[in-house]
């Protein structure tokens, strides 16, 4: 991490935002992640010679928080705009977020925001779908990956939505992944009216210590040397030990998202305090605010346990 920044606080808060920054840079692919990287690209390939007319692929994946669903669908946007050569958002894969309305009209001016159209919200709900087709196909989007579809899924206006969805599909305008937490995704390839239009998903299921304690530790070990081979820390904060990896593990869920998130947080007094590694206390912080941030009933924090 080769960045001065200058600060308008005194002391030592210079290491945060630029050791923030390299942090977020780090991906560290699990199996998971590159086997779904490798659907979206049998999606995009497939579309590529499809026939104009003929019905497009399309996929739903239901996983909880965490689980890197956005981030993988991010990676893979950015490597094909450098496989083509397009610029950053104008690729032929795009990643859309459905406005949390979750009306039918929300969601066709979700879309058109994500396609550059600077009149997104303006329109009547017909008028939105027709600028919709004519974006997609100007914009030569082969692939639209759709998340953040349980603010969809989850209100009055689901079955226009999923109807859209479906008609999309069947028209042939674009081949479409849609993505979300809501427990409603689970059932959604078993409603009629996508038979034989889904491609079916890999998943990305969470890590459970007593199957892949060693794939955990792995990575935890090597999120530890990234942070000092970066710059970003002086020395090894130890996460990948046997004793904090699981306890990691355990307030984490198995989801590699909210691990990321509770070591981003730890990070950022760590870098505050201007320390060479991140400590058990930091962890302990970071636990708590995980915890607050996705509460379940009876959770207690098993990175205290270890102090």
């Amino acid at each position: 991490m080769n960045m001065t920044v200058q600060t308008l606080v005194p002391g030592k808060t210079d290491r945060v935002s630029p050791g923030v920054a390299a942090f977020r840079r780090i991906f560290l692919p699990l199996d998971t992640h590159t086997t779904m990287a490798g659907v979206f690209e049998e999606m995009r390939l497939s579309a590529m010679i499809r026939l104009p007319g003929e019905p497009a692929e399309g996929m739903f994946i239901k996983e909880p928080s965490g689980s890197a669903k956005s981030t993988v669908a991010n990676r893979f946007c950015r490597r094909v705009e450098q496989l083509v050569g397009a610029e950053f958002k104008k690729g032929p894969v795009r990643l859309v977020t459905v406005g949390e309305e979750g009306t039918a009209k929300t969601f066709w001016s979700s879309i058109l925001e994500h396609l550059g159209d600077p009149y997104y919200a303006t329109g009547s709900e017909a008028n939105l779908k027709k600028r919709v087709q004519k974006a997609l196909k100007r914009e030569k989007v082969v692939l639209l990956i759709v998340d953040e579809l349980n603010h969809t899924v989850d209100k009055s206006h689901a079955g226009q939505i999923l109807n859209a969805i479906k008609n999309m599909l069947t028209l042939g305008w674009v081949s479409i992944v849609a993505m979300g937490s809501s427990a409603e995704l689970d059932r959604l390839p078993q409603n009629d009216s996508f038979q034989g239009r889904m491609v079916e998903s890999p998943g990305l299921p969470r890590l459970v210590w007593s199957d892949h304690a060693e794939t955990w530790s792995t990575f935890c070990t090597k999120l530890d040397e990234q942070l000092v081979e970066r710059l970003i820390l002086r020395s090894a904060s130890d996460l990948g030990t046997p004793a904090r990896s699981l306890a990691l593990c355990n307030i984490c869920e198995g989801l590699i998202g909210r691990l990321m998130w509770l070591v981003e947080t730890a990070l950022r007094n760590t870098l505050r305090r201007d320390a060479d590694c991140i400590s058990l206390v930091d962890l302990v912080s970071a636990g708590n605010a995980l915890l607050r941030k996705y509460p379940r009933e009876g959770a207690v924090n098993p990175l205290a346990a270890l102090c």
